[in-house]
C-alpha cells in the first residue's frame, strides 16, 4: 500500500509517470492498482456514510468521489498516460463506475443478507 500511496502521489505531481509504451497487459496491470485504490476508498466512503440503507447508492457514490479526489485524479491520469489523453475522464465517467455500482450493489446485498 506504501508504494501505491508513493507512486499516486508522483502520478498526481505529475512527474514519473509509468512508461507509455509498455505492452497492453502491462498497461492494465498498471491501472489495476489505481482501480483497486479507488474502489477501495470509495467503498468506504459509501459504507460509513451516514445515509448508507436509506439514500440511492448512486447518490452516495457520487458523493464519495469528493472524498475520494486524490485517488480518482490519479486513476484518471495513470488511465490517460497509458491510453491516451482524455480517454481517463471518459473511462472513469463509464466503464469504472458502471463497474463500481454493480460491485457496490452486490456487496451490499451480502451486508444486508
Amino acid at each position: 500500500m506504501k508504494s501505491l500511496v508513493i507512486l499516486a502521489a508522483l502520478v498526481v505531481g505529475g512527474t514519473d509517470l509509468p512508461p507509455k509504451d509498455t505492452s497492453l497487459n502491462h498497461k492494465h496491470r498498471i491501472v489495476r492498482l489505481f482501480v483497486d485504490d479507488t474502489s477501495a476508498c470509495v467503498a468506504r466512503a459509501v459504507f460509513s456514510d451516514p445515509r448508507y440503507g436509506k439514500a440511492d447508492l448512486g447518490e452516495l457514490i457520487v458523493d464519495s468521489i469528493e472524498k475520494c479526489a486524490v485517488s480518482v485524479q490519479a486513476l484518471i491520469r495513470v488511465y490517460d498516460r497509458q491510453f491516451g489523453e482524455g480517454k481517463g475522464e471518459k473511462f472513469f465517467m463509464g466503464e469504472y463506475l458502471d463497474a463500481l455500482t454493480r460491485m457496490l450493489s452486490r456487496v451490499a446485498l451480502r451486508i444486508n443478507l
